[in-house]
Parts: C-alpha cells; structure tokens; sequence
C-alpha cells in the first residue's frame, strides 16, 4: 500500500485507540458512582444507596426538580479502590458497603474474616472479590408479642412536624431493627388488592419496580427532610410528581418480590431509616 494511503489509516487508528483509552479511564469505579439506568430518579437512587437526595443533588451540582438522563455518572461519595475491593471512609457501615456492591453483610463479613459487631476503622481495605451476591441475609428475631397486634389507618399523630396515620390495615408481623442483619422498617400483613395509603401529606418521587427486592414500589418526600416508602404492591395508584394527602390511597397491596401479601413500610431521614413505630400512631 503507498505511503499516503497508509496515513490515513494509522492516523484513523490512533484515533480510536485514544477514545477507547478515554473510555476506560472515564469508567466509574463500581461502589463511588453510579451509571444512570432507565426509570431511575435521584430520589430512589439516594434511597438504593441509603443517601439524603439533597446531598446526593449537592455532590453532583444538581439543583431542584433534579433531572437526570440516561447514562449519566452520579458520583456517591464512596471511595473504592479498585473493581476488587472498597476503601473505608468515615461514616461507612458494612451494611451499606454490603448493599452498594449488591451484596450481603454475611457475605461481605465472611470474605474478609470480620466477626459481629464488624467494627471497620477508616482506610481499613475490605476485598470484594469474595463477597458475591448469595440472597439477601433474613432479619434479626423480632419480638412479635411486642408488636401491633392489628392496626388500621384510623387515628393520627404528629411528630417531626408532620400528621401521620398507619399506611394500611393489618396484621405487623415484622418490626424495624437497626442491625446489621435487620429489618428497614415494619411489614404489615393483609389481603390483596387491599388500600395502601400515604401516611402523611407529601408528593410521590418515585413510583415504579426498578429497586430490586422491592417489588412495585412508591416514595414519598414529606416536610423536614423525611421519605416514606410502600413496597411489595400489587398496582400503583399515583405518578411521580404528584402531591398527595394523607390518607389518601397510593396502591393496593400484593406480593411483588415477596413470598405473601403484605406491605413494607419504610420511614426515612435524611437518607437512614428510622423506627416507623415512633411516628405512628399507637395501637
């Protein structure tokens, strides 16, 4: 092949190897951002990953109503090494090292030889390699006789100024645990196509079955930094974007991505869950 004809070519070739290389060193490190997928908002990401929306929008320059696109890069605020191990950085807990790398805090403990409480100290290198996905670990024993027996959505209470009323009627057969291995929030049992309601006045920002494990699932910001969330329904009643008012219904209960009927009720401040039960309304 002549000499200028060849150009060309090498020069088309570099080309490409330079926009591949670029390629690959733009790829976020898995666990310190995240690639923005259909049907995501900032709000069920921040919820995925146990951050506050707020700060989430802070870190990445987003400002209210918080649009994002498809295949956009959200830096978490996590530190992570390498794709084959995670760097501690103050504030972490291996529950939510566990859930950022879509694995449980069993798996991630036995990996690298932690026994309970997994106390982590900062800079500390935690492998990953080890620490694939085997289901998500069962909760901690809740004391059921010291739950609500039966409640329904009658009554009311007002704490973190906001007006709050049970989500649903039913049966709770799980509570909420702070433990590594815990519950999120409180699981009521009930019959399908059951009303589930909004515990209190806010506006839905996210409405849709993207998280896994949470089946048809609804979030709700309300006053002073809180989030509410309905997991589990069998249908979605309302659209993001939507304001609504306590009480009113939101879905209808089901068993998407459980074994039985029932609702998971989350109560969030801040991104970190908190006791529903001390917002509720006694029993």
């Amino acid at each position: 092949m002549h000499r200028h004809r060849l150009l060309p070519l090498l020069g088309a070739l570099t080309a490409a190897i330079t926009l591949f290389a670029a390629g690959c060193s733009s790829t976020p490190d898995p666990g310190s951002s995240y690639r923005v997928r259909s049907g995501d908002t900032l709000y069920s990401i921040a919820f995925k990953y146990g951050l506050d929306y707020q700060s989430l929008a802070r870190l990445n320059g987003i400002s209210a109503p918080y649009r994002i696109y498809v295949g956009q890069i959200l830096n978490l605020g996590r530190q992570v090494s390498d794709s084959g191990s995670y760097v501690v950085k103050s504030g972490d807990t291996l529950s939510e090292i566990a859930a950022a790398h879509g694995t449980t805090v069993k798996a991630l403990a036995a990996a690298n030889h932690l026994s309970a409480p997994y106390t982590l100290y900062v800079g500390q290198r935690l492998s990953l390699s080890g620490a694939a996905r085997s289901g998500v670990g069962a909760a901690d024993a809740v004391n059921v006789a010291a739950l609500p027996q039966r409640v329904s959505t009658q009554g009311t209470r007002q704490s973190a100024g906001i007006v709050w009323s049970w989500p649903a009627s039913g049966r709770v057969t799980a509570g909420y645990s702070e433990a590594e291995l815990g519950h999120p929030g409180i699981s009521i049992a009930g019959q399908r196509h059951q009303a589930v309601k909004a515990a209190a006045d806010g506006r839905v920002v996210y409405a849709g079955s993207a998280l896994r494990g949470y089946g048809n699932l609804i979030i709700l910001t309300h006053a002073n930094n809180y989030l509410t969330a309905y997991a589990h329904n069998e249908s979605l009643l309302v659209r993001e974007g939507q304001s609504v008012r306590r009480g009113q219904n939101i879905a209808t209960m089901g068993s998407t991505d459980t074994d039985s009927v029932e609702l998971l009720f989350e109560v969030r401040r801040e991104g970190r869950t908190v006791n529903p039960l001390g917002y509720l309304p006694a029993q």
